[in-house]
């Protein structure tokens, strides 16, 4: 497992609880909301999750 892997899977979990994306980005030190979203892994299931709720 690699650094990147590990902050990938680390900034994935924020997301899905809920954190704010200014804050997630204050936390991992990213400039820009752009680059941090190319951290975040969206599953099928997360897509259809959110959906639903709708």
């Amino acid at each position: 497992m690699s650094t990147h892997s590990t902050r990938r899977s680390f900034i994935t979990n924020l997301a899905n609880k809920g954190i704010n994306l200014a804050m997630i980005k204050k936390i991992t030190g990213h400039s820009d909301l752009k680059v941090l979203s190319a951290y975040i892994e969206v599953s099928e299931d997360d897509m259809k999750n959110a959906i639903a709720t709708l």
